[in-house]
């Protein structure tokens, strides 16, 4: 019999804040300061995670000093800060991985070919 794991228990459980170093350029502290907001988050509420969503539902302000719509606005802030500054990354078929991997092999053979014919 198998065991069925609630990932978003197991997540929670065993996740733990990201620490990073002064040295570390801006762009991996703001991201891992994002990580740790949203483990927060999830914390709060671990039964409101229906799916993964990078932005966060921020609920309208109902006036006072109700603070439940602050944490998911600056997450919302944070990324899209992140989206500004980056570039977005190049999607790559697997063709084009298998065809460059087999140059590369190419070339080393090429390389070990010629090693072996000067000595």
């Amino acid at each position: 019999m198998t065991n069925i794991t609630d990932f978003t228990a197991y997540r929670l459980e065993r996740l733990r804040n990201r620490r990073t170093d002064l040295g570390e350029s801006m762009l991996i502290r703001q991201i891992d300061h994002l990580h740790n907001l949203r483990l927060q988050l999830d914390r709060r509420n671990p039964t409101a995670i229906k799916q993964r969503n990078y932005y966060q539902y921020v609920p309208k302000p109902t006036g006072g000093y109700n603070m439940t719509g602050k944490l998911p606005a600056t997450i919302n802030h944070l990324l899209r800060g992140l989206v500004d500054k980056t570039d977005p990354a190049m999607l790559l078929s697997i063709e084009y991985y298998q065809m460059c991997k087999h140059i590369q092999e190419s070339v080393r053979a090429m390389k070990d070919k010629l090693n072996n014919h000067e000595s």
